[in-house]
């Protein structure tokens, strides 16, 4: 076992203690590693032709030092995005094959190769700064500038992340739901019963929950939230209604049927939306001739008797902006109007309560006007925004709790383990990042030289993993962990050094709540 493997697993440093041809296979292992790291995606086939990886040449190293692509003599090859061959591997060097001998020595120099390439955009970063500081080019907007704060995955996030994973454990369902607050937390066996053959008691769940909602509802606030929501309603019955099928006609003068809004303000999948280039009924032609593509989201949080003031103000106060209006934008915030049991179980922790959707320019635009907001209405933002996401500051500089923004980010995920690739949400794609790094560190743990390792120096947690059954699903996995003494700091420790890995794998930037910039 390498030396960095004991490093990925986070044990104690302590234990971690003839010549032209080979010129020609040195030319070969650095002409290979050049074309790799200087493409903008690659992909990794196996022996059979099978498809392993695809994604960039950061991304490849990060499979490579975590050991996804299986055993290593398996591998047949690197292609470019238009699948022709970067570097294949045979039985020996030659006829544009490198013997699979090298195949260790070819990654380590893609892996110096990358090195070196994010050494240039850092420095080519740093001058720009400097630039901007001697005046000689136009200072960074103020969106680059939220961008540029740092936003690591630190020992704050990882407490935020540890205490969700502990609540995945004890009241199950998904990640993702206990990450956005969404999930209910009901536990199994505990506040409702099971049937004898262990499924769920649909009687005692409903039970259960609805003793939850009622108590959740005596709150005045959560109160006042339902009341201004029917009250929205009512006072928007002539700029508030559905998406409905249309001829649409477009700038090029092509017509087409389309579902879409015919108010400003709509109702969809449980939320009410605010979107100013809905469709004019009589002539089918949407309000605005530009709508910028949405490149960044703001979440809000606040308390839930200011929700839908917040809401409506914020709406308000972005289109009195010409620009704006001009660019275009959406809004939405929580259907609380007209909800069952289950949608109030998932709107009573819910941390993305408002969310407003911002092109590149628009996001230039809204970002100071919502600043302006937050400072006058200093106390309303207290509650914890949506996780992982970057914190917006007042104009006095302190931290927003509930006012936080992210890139856009949908896409797939480049996990191969992951069955649900898709992700549509900065949520969403965080609940893939944060379970794949569990993945990662289940997968390594399974190795059984790391397991001995592990057991020599965290005795009690070893014995828990070696005694979990061939079957144990990640979840319990991560429970077996964290009932140990030590199992809190031995995740922590993994989780700091593979989570950066994963974010990165997933196209985002060292600032973990955005893309990075290609």
């Amino acid at each position: 076992m390498e030396k960095e493997d004991y490093e990925e697993i986070g044990l104690p440093e302590d234990i971690l203690e003839n010549d032209e041809e080979g010129f020609q296979v040195e030319k070969l292992l650095i002409d290979s590693a050049s074309s790799v790291s200087g493409s903008e995606e690659v992909s990794v086939y196996d022996r059979s032709g099978r498809p392993v990886f695809k994604g960039t040449p950061d991304q490849l190293i990060i499979f490579w030092n975590n050991g996804d692509y299986g055993e290593v003599e398996n591998i047949g090859g690197i292609y470019n995005q238009d699948g022709n061959p970067l570097v294949r591997f045979g039985a020996q060097t030659g006829f544009g094959f490198i013997d699979r001998s090298h195949i260790s020595e070819v990654f380590e120099q893609i892996k110096d190769e990358v090195k070196v390439h994010k050494i240039l955009k850092e420095e080519s970063s740093r001058l720009q700064s400097v630039k901007e500081s001697l005046g000689l080019i136009e200072k960074k907007d103020p969106v680059s500038n939220i961008i540029d704060k740092e936003n690591v995955f630190n020992s704050d996030r990882m407490e935020e992340v540890l205490g969700v994973a502990q609540d995945w454990v004890k009241y199950g369902g998904d990640f993702y739901g206990h990450l956005t607050g969404k999930d209910i937390k009901l536990e199994k066996g505990v506040d409702y019963a099971l049937n004898p053959d262990g499924g769920i008691d649909m009687e005692s769940f409903r039970a259960a929950r609805n003793e939850k909602i009622a108590t959740w509802l005596n709150n005045p606030k959560n109160a006042e939230w339902i009341a201004a929501g029917k009250r929205f309603v009512l006072d928007h019955t002539q700029d508030l209604g559905y998406r409905e099928k249309l001829e649409v006609t477009h700038s090029n003068g092509t017509v087409s049927e389309e579902y879409r809004p015919t108010t400003p303000f709509f109702h969809e999948d449980g939320w009410i939306y605010y979107e100013p280039n809905y469709v004019d009924k009589e002539t089918g032609v949407s309000r605005l001739k530009e709508r910028e593509d949405t490149a960044y989201r703001i979440y809000i949080n606040c308390d839930s008797d200011e929700v839908i003031r917040v809401f409506e103000e914020v709406v308000n106060r972005l289109n009195q902006d010409s620009d704006l209006r001009r660019l275009g934008f959406q809004a939405k915030t929580s259907d609380i109007s007209a909800v069952s049991p289950s949608e109030i179980g998932q709107m009573m922790h819910q941390k993305d309560r408002i969310v407003i959707y911002l092109g590149e320019e628009g996001a230039k635009k809204a970002l100071p006007i919502i600043q302006d907001y937050a400072t006058e209405n200093e106390g309303v933002f207290e509650e914890q925004g949506v996780l992982l996401a970057q914190p917006l500051e007042d104009n006095n500089k302190r931290p927003i709790p509930g006012i936080r923004m992210t890139s856009e980010t949908k896409g797939k995920s480049p996990d191969p383990q992951e069955i649900n690739k898709s992700y549509s949400s900065f949520s969403d794609m965080q609940s893939k990042i944060i379970t794949s790094s569990l993945k990662s560190i289940i997968n390594q743990l399974n190795k059984p030289d790391v397991l001995n390792m592990v057991s020599s120096h965290y005795p009690s947690l070893g014995k828990r993993l070696s005694d979990a059954p061939a079957n144990t699903s990640l979840r319990e996995y991560i429970g077996i962990i964290l009932e140990d003494d030590e199992g809190k700091t031995f995740l922590s420790k993994n989780l700091e050094k593979i989570y950066p890995q994963w974010s990165q794998s997933f196209g985002m930037s060292d600032n973990i709540s955005f893309k990075k910039k290609v």
